[in-house]
């Protein structure tokens, strides 16, 4: 039983979810740092790594919520319902495929990809997907920091430290959105690609 629910856990995810909450952490600790120039960095020793790897894989799972929420509450968008016009010819050999001719792209699309999660064997789906959910957890861990270092700036607005962070806070969350989007832009195709691939081996 426990061999059975280990091997449903899917590595790469289980690692996305542990470094986005260690980022996490430490910006945290950096942050109170910074503005609170006093000791406070936790002693990582081989007594305490267990429970700091448990911390930050809660905390992975965490801002992962918070990215569900923010999109939910169109705080930003991820624009998944553009599909190009090579994508839509592959959706509607899925749609002939799950009898889904009435349903929208993104409904046919999840019947593709719970199919091709099911038989991903080369690993790929399951690797796009855990860079996906790493880099969009990274983007919402420093879109919340830029907001936060905003909010410095105008109460201390002359401390010029507390700019530059606050510019390469912007700039990464910047490059980590596109990251994310670019990601999830290879999980789709290979999403369909695996499909299509299925289809022609007769393996579905």
């Amino acid at each position: 039983m426990q061999n059975s629910f280990i091997s449903k856990l899917p590595l790469y995810d289980q690692i996305a979810y542990l470094v986005v909450g260690a980022i996490g952490i430490i910006l945290i600790v950096f942050d109170i740092y910074l503005y609170r120039p006093i000791s406070i960095w936790p002693l990582i020793t081989i007594e305490t790594i267990i429970v700091w790897l448990v911390m930050a894989y809660f905390m992975g799972h965490v801002i992962q919520g918070l990215a569900n929420i923010m999109i939910k509450i169109k705080l930003f968008k991820e624009d998944k319902g553009n599909f190009s016009e090579y994508d839509q010819v592959i959706l509607k050999k899925v749609a002939t495929y799950f009898d889904l001719e009435s349903s929208s792209h993104n409904e046919i699309y999840l019947q593709a990809q719970f199919l091709s999660y099911a038989k991903d064997i080369t690993g790929q789906i399951s690797s796009f997907n855990a860079y996906y959910s790493l880099y969009r957890g990274w983007f919402v861990i420093f879109i919340i920091n830029t907001i936060f270092l905003a909010a410095t700036i105008i109460i201390n607005w002359y401390d010029i430290l507390t700019i530059i962070y606050f510019l390469i806070s912007c700039l990464l969350s910047t490059i980590l959105f596109n990251r994310s989007k670019r990601f999830y832009s290879y999980l789709r195709h290979k999403t369909l690609q695996n499909f299509l691939l299925l289809q022609k081996l007769g393996e579905i």
